[in-house]
């Protein structure tokens, strides 16, 4: 046959197509084929591959895809249809078939298309965080650290971040390819640093009759385990991607208002079976009475503050650059359990409950389903987002904006309508 008669079936496939006769297309698409010196062959086998995936007649689809990989190895639409096929057995339950692909575009092309390489790496490591394999997911998380550049933070005495000192994405070179990416390397070093943030909010107060140092000993531990998940999290508040520093500023408050919550519940010494442990002897025990409270007076003076301080700087981001996930609810929910308001702009999206002080007395909506009208008229918006400490969140590579969160709360006089 002529070459003539391959583009007579081309036209007649894309005439077919064009009126969504798919089955009809297709089969002429498929026999073109048999023309290996037709132009249009690879681009037959291509629009076979997706109208049979249209269909859902996903075996041959495979077969299709598979088959242009084989005409054309090295070519951009091939290394898509890496992650066409991944998608594919994903989307019909093959969650193995799916990660396989991925790591078979990894060991093919990982070393010269660094860019996809880590969105392939991103993706394998959801899978498996979605299957529950939560050592593997991190593992792979942290393959997507090393390929962005993880950057390094520095902290002051007061463990405050004061700045990056390495700034992350040293590993991509080009400058747009690295805010392409930055939102792939915020959530893998969310899931990173959530397991420091696991560690410290179930570490227990729990402590034996009479065992103060017990107790002391503990409060320190879980000081401990607090400030190094408050150091990671704050390197995802800071690394430049607004959604995971909402979440990373959700985690923060959290931890706050855990160790709050379980310090509340530790119970107190009791003083009659002191007095048995001791043989009556009233100073010892009314000495670890004042232990006791010195102990909970230190840890517990400043926590929902600093745990309201972390959500209101994530809300701010929120609102700034229309951050609307479950993390927003989540921290949403939390400050309206402390039924507090902060920095508010005015009545529009709130309203008063009927306590007396309307200072104290703001609820935050929750309805996330008209995202964008949700949040309207929460807060004077600043030029930037900012952190828990007022400073501005610059994504890497940016030049610094001034901005300043204001420092004082507008009391909301008025119900909303």
């Amino acid at each position: 046959e002529h070459e003539f008669v391959a583009d007579v079936k081309y036209t007649l496939g894309l005439i077919h197509e064009s009126q969504a006769e798919f089955a009809e297309a297709v089969a002429w698409y498929d026999q073109i084929d048999a023309f290996p010196a037709y132009e249009f062959r690879k681009e037959s086998v291509l629009k076979a591959a997706r109208l049979y995936e249209a269909m859902s007649n996903f075996d041959l689809a495979v077969a299709r895809y598979e088959h242009y990989l084989t005409l054309d190895a090295d070519s951009e639409t091939s290394k898509e249809i890496y992650f066409q096929l991944a998608g594919l057995e994903q989307d019909r339950g093959n969650i193995e078939a799916a990660f396989t692909r991925l790591q078979s575009f990894r060991d093919t092309y990982g070393s010269g298309d660094v860019a996809r390489a880590l969105v392939a790496t991103y993706m394998q490591a959801e899978i498996r965080r979605e299957q529950g394999q939560m050592d593997q997911a991190l593992r792979l998380f942290g393959e997507v650290s090393n390929q962005y550049g993880r950057g390094v933070m520095a902290f002051d005495e007061s463990n405050a971040p004061t700045g990056w000192t390495t700034e992350p994405g040293g590993n991509i070179s080009d400058a747009e390819m690295r805010v392409g990416l930055l939102p792939y390397a915020a959530e893998a070093l969310f899931w990173q640093s959530n397991v420091l943030y696991e560690t410290a909010r179930v570490a227990n107060l729990e402590y034996r009759a009479g065992r103060i140092q017990e107790l002391i000993d503990k409060l320190v531990a879980r000081g401990e385990a607090l400030a190094a998940a408050e150091r990671a999290m704050f390197e995802v508040f800071r690394f430049g991607d607004a959604e995971w520093a909402v979440a990373a500023a959700t985690r923060l408050g959290q931890l706050y208002k855990d160790f709050d919550s379980d310090l509340y519940r530790v119970p107190a010494p009791d003083y009659d079976e002191c007095l048995a442990m001791t043989g009556d002897n009233y100073d010892a025990c009314d000495a670890q009475d004042e232990q006791f409270n010195e102990q909970l007076a230190m840890y517990g003076e400043t926590l929902q503050a600093k745990a309201a301080e972390r959500w209101e700087a994530g809300r701010v981001i929120a609102l700034e650059q229309r951050v609307f996930t479950e993390f927003t609810r989540e921290m949403i929910v939390s400050l309206n359990e402390m039924d507090r308001s902060f920095m508010l702009g005015g009545a529009e999206g709130v309203r008063a409950s009927s306590t007396a002080d309307p200072f104290f007395s703001t609820r935050y909506i929750l309805d996330l389903s008209s995202k964008e009208q949700a949040f309207e008229g929460f807060v004077i918006p600043t030029s930037v987002p900012v952190d828990a400490f007022g400073n501005p969140i610059v994504v890497p590579g940016e030049t610094p904006v001034e901005s300043e969160v204001p420092s004082e709360a507008v009391p909301v006089t008025e119900a909303a309508p």
